[in-house]
């Protein structure tokens, strides 16, 4: 049988560094997250730990106030003994290699986990139960790349960052994903890597708004996928043609206008979107296998993830209560984006105070929250009025048709710049939005152009 990895000699020279230079030493293993359990050698483990102890108490560390610590807390023994720490100070006469030895304990250590976590993968390959071969690939891979983190250096220049961040700027790539239309974008930037939620009513057409954004990103050259929990394929894809084609995919459904051309502009936008070369998933997923989808699609060079809808993610952990399910939703969520850097769009239902359902700490963690609201139904439904609801934000009531909705994007949070109030016409028959732009004499009118 095989010893795991470790290197007794790099121990003791880190232990004997210690014992020498404890201050300057123990700084060192910090910096390069060194601890107990980085030790293999259950008396090291021991002797590491009472020092660490005596230093964070502002107790001196030499060799005989280590021992009498140790006597004291009854741990000389597992420590070692008096003589082990007589021979750690003979063979460690200087502590100038102790970053040499820091190095090589933290690499076997490493090296252990990795191992341990590999079996961890294997026990649940023969494990009786539900999960699937996906589910096991994405948690294996997910500990890998966390076990990663260890090997980069935390240490950060903030001047080269500042620099970094001015020539992006100068250079106009502070960010790569466009908002949401032409229109949004010239007035809010382009997303970086930000978590965007983009919740609304049900029946607004929050669907269909985030499948347009994946078009308008797409035709701009910006490779992008979505995660469709709610709706399969099947269903959702039409809701492509709709837009892309400008066609009325229900009438086509149900044969209700047999002298439209609908087939051959059907076709058309068929072949459009299928040079785009979309990305649509979907399926019943877990959070874990999306994070690990993700980090594969982020490789072969997708440049953004949006995921329908935040209540369909299902997670490998049992939950009693909502509110911790979705905060594990949204550390994982969280942890993620700082795996891929890229932004994160996920489509959500609001309460009925207007904030994200399930748990508004959410929008505490979220860099985005854009709020789509159809206020003119909403009024009516309430009995209210809509004129004089719209009027309060400096809005009007439009003429639309029977096939038209109103609806307002309220920017309820934006990190990184303005929360406007910002107007859509939602074209039911073609599923389509279409933003109310400034004109030049001060007007407003309605650009078709998406």
């Amino acid at each position: 049988m095989r010893l795991p990895p470790y290197d007794k000699e790099a121990e003791l020279g880190v232990l004997g560094s210690l014992l020498l230079d404890a201050e300057k030493v123990h700084g060192l293993c910090a910096d390069n997250k060194v601890t107990s359990s980085s030790f293999y050698v259950p008396a090291h483990r021991y002797l590491f730990g009472q020092i660490v102890e005596m230093i964070d108490n502002k107790q001196p560390v030499d060799l005989l106030t280590t021992e009498a610590s140790l006597k004291n807390n009854g741990r000389l023994k597992a420590a070692g003994g008096y003589e082990f720490l007589e021979m750690l100070i003979d063979k460690t006469p200087t502590a100038a290699h102790a970053e040499y030895y820091i190095g090589f304990v933290k690499q076997k250590h490493l090296l252990r986990r990795i191992i341990e976590e590999s079996t961890n993968t294997v026990d649940r390959c023969y494990a009786e139960g539900d999960q699937s071969a996906e589910s096991i690939i994405g948690m294996a891979e997910s500990s890998l790349f966390d076990l990663s983190g260890g090997c980069v250096s935390d240490e950060v220049n903030l001047y080269d960052i500042g620099e970094s961040f001015i020539r992006r700027c100068e250079l106009g790539l502070s960010g790569h994903v466009p908002h949401f239309c032409a229109e949004w974008t010239e007035e809010l930037g382009s997303l970086s890597n930000e978590i965007v939620f983009v919740h609304a009513p049900r029946s607004t057409g929050k669907t269909s708004f985030v499948i347009q954004w994946h078009r308008y990103a797409e035709s701009c050259g910006v490779k992008g996928a979505l995660f469709s929990l709610e709706s399969t394929k099947d269903a959702i894809y039409p809701r492509y043609l709709a837009q892309e084609g400008r066609v009325n995919t229900f009438a086509m459904r149900n044969r209700l206008s047999s002298n439209h051309p609908f087939w051959e502009k059907a076709r058309k936008a068929n072949r459009s979107l299928h040079d785009m070369r979309l990305v649509i998933e979907d399926g019943s997923w877990t959070i874990e296998r999306i994070r690990s989808k993700a980090r594969q699609l982020v490789r072969a060079g997708t440049e953004y993830i949006m995921i329908d809808n935040l209540v369909c993610i299902k997670t490998e952990k049992d939950f009693q209560r909502q509110q911790a399910k979705y905060m594990y939703l949204m550390e994982q969520i969280r942890d993620m984006r700082n795996e891929i850097d890229k932004p994160i769009i996920i489509l959500a239902h609001p309460n009925v105070e207007g904030n994200i359902k399930h748990a508004g700490e959410l929008e505490d963690m979220a860099d985005v929250v854009i709020y789509l609201k159809d206020v003119v139904r909403e009024e009516t439904r309430r009995g209210g009025d809509p004129v004089e609801a719209l009027s309060k934000i400096g809005l009007y009531v439009r003429m639309l048709d029977e096939m038209e909705a109103q609806i307002i994007a309220k920017f309820q949070k934006n990190r990184e710049g303005p929360t406007p109030l910002l107007e859509l016409i939602f074209n039911k028959s073609i599923q389509t939005f279409m933003p109310i732009v400034e004109r030049k004499d001060g007007g407003r009118e309605e650009d078709g152009l998406l």
